[in-house]
């Protein structure tokens, strides 16, 4: 029945509105448009509260789950992206990135001008190495 539907459906859009084309088909129409409706309630039963970011799915296949900062000093919304092989792998980044947050870690990533990184670098693995008048 799902080939012949297949077909029809090729066949029978490009010539009749569709109002004559569901007619046109009769149980199978209804048949489709039932799991259609089925499909659409389950979706609207599975939205996400408000704040708690958006998850979706890459075209590469891989699943992206957003976690909304806020809008920042510069009036820019500010978002973290956690991507998984699976929905629930990204849905549990997030939600580690949600407990750190919760423990007092900073939301923001730690990216630094190349001055910072300079002055850090030579503090930290340079110190040893280096003499101070050489630096």
């Amino acid at each position: 029945m799902c080939a012949t539907l297949g077909v029809a459906l090729s066949l029978r859009a490009a010539y009749l509105p569709p109002f004559v084309f569901v007619a046109h088909l009769g149980q199978a129409a209804r048949q489709v448009r039932a799991v259609a409706d089925s499909m659409r309630s389950r979706r609207a039963r599975q939205r996400r509260v408000k704040g708690e970011g958006s998850v979706r799915q890459r075209r590469d296949g891989s699943w992206e789950a957003a976690f909304d900062l806020g809008v920042g000093p510069d009036g820019k919304r500010r978002r973290r992206y956690f991507r998984g092989p699976t929905e629930k792998a990204a849905l549990d980044l997030r939600r580690e990135f949600e407990a750190s947050l919760a423990r007092g870690a900073p939301a923001a990533s730690a990216r630094l001008t190349v001055s910072q990184w300079i002055e850090r670098w030579l503090d930290g693995p340079v110190a040893a190495s280096v003499a101070v008048g050489q630096r």
